[in-house]
């Protein structure tokens, strides 16, 4: 009797705690599957908020006047987000201020993707470049994706008698501080190429500035001063015409467009780098989801034949990648620009 009391027992304490685990399982099911729910809950405002975007004409900034190489890239770009994002995406100028104009309006704008900023080079330069600025780079925006870039060309006029980067530098070190080149003006694209290539080719060339890039590459062109740093797109009519003769492109690979054009690295400069480039970006506080589809719509465009020659033709190399890949790259820009700043003591006037 007493060990039959004792299965009994046994038994009927296997079966509580077999309920019990059971219990415990089913609990653990029950509050696993509300968790799902409440997670898929608060990612729908988001989803739902990127499937209904945009709810109107999208407005794409461009702190440049139009001409140049910003406004045709914005421009091509914007026809084919018009056409996957079933709106139309305008471009609208904000020129001054050294591009602080345009990128402030942007900055202050409402975070739902209405209003997005094509960002350009300047953006990771001018924070060392001014003292203060109406925006943090950093806080104020969320990358999108980078549009792609142009290389600075080194370029001498013809007369010049060197006809390497070699024999640039060793001219230069002969000659301290005697070979003037030409820049659209202090802190701009061309100079900080002409102060990288200072710094990492240990010379002293002196900047000549000017009221722009037209002006800096026409007084090249003329025999004014002899050596410049213009962006590829403005020096190739030079070049292919014989009124201006090319060293060498400041980027990690050779241009397409001039396939026998050394890089820096190769003509003796490594890591002498410039790209004129431009990114999509948009006000702090956008839905991540918005950023999503904009990043994935923007790298569909650029990868479109039409853009693609556009691109082509006007000498800019096709950009792409996801926001975390452009945010790293601003960071890298930002750095860099930031230590040839300070070393070569630049001031904006």
């Amino acid at each position: 009797m007493n060990r039959e009391r004792v299965s009994i027992r046994r038994v009927d304490a296997a079966r509580v705690l077999g309920f019990n685990v059971a219990y415990r399982t089913n609990a653990m099911l029950t509050l696993t599957r509300a968790s799902l729910v409440l997670a898929v809950l608060a990612l729908a405002p988001g989803h739902a908020a990127a499937q209904a975007y945009p709810t109107g004409p999208v407005r794409l900034v461009v702190p440049f006047p139009p001409g140049g190489t910003a406004d045709p890239v914005a421009r091509t770009v914007a026809q084919r987000l018009t056409q996957q994002l079933g709106q139309q995406v305008v471009v609208d100028n904000r020129a001054g201020g050294s591009t602080i104009i345009g990128t402030e309006i942007v900055a202050k704008a409402a975070p739902d993707g209405q209003t997005l900023l094509s960002a350009p080079f300047s953006f990771s330069a001018n924070p060392s470049l001014f003292a203060k600025l109406p925006y943090d780079p950093m806080k104020d925006f969320v990358p999108i994706t980078l549009l792609g870039a142009t290389p600075i060309v080194l370029l001498v006029h013809p007369s010049f008698p060197a006809r390497t980067v070699k024999e640039l530098i060793a001219m230069a070190k002969a000659k301290p501080g005697e070979i003037n080149y030409g820049s659209a003006g202090n802190g701009t694209s061309n100079h900080l190429a002409a102060e990288l290539f200072n710094q990492l080719a240990q010379v002293k060339l002196t900047n000549i500035p000017y009221k722009g890039a037209g002006p800096a590459t026409t007084a090249l062109v003329s025999g004014e001063v002899f050596v410049g740093f213009p962006a590829l797109p403005s020096a190739a009519p030079h070049i292919k015409n014989g009124r201006a003769r090319a060293l060498a492109v400041a980027s990690r690979t050779r241009a397409r467009s001039m396939p026998n054009l050394p890089t820096m690295a190769e003509a003796g400069v490594p890591g002498c780098e410039l790209e004129a480039w431009h990114g999509l970006m948009a006000p702090a506080g956008t839905p991540s989801a918005i950023i999503t589809r904009l990043s994935s719509e923007t790298q569909k465009a650029l990868q479109h034949p039409d853009v693609a020659k556009r691109f082509d033709a006007i000498g800019f190399e096709t950009g792409g990648g996801s926001p975390e890949e452009f945010a790293r790259f601003i960071q890298s820009e930002t750095a860099k620009w930031a230590r040839v700043v300070k070393t070569a003591k630049i001031k904006v006037d």
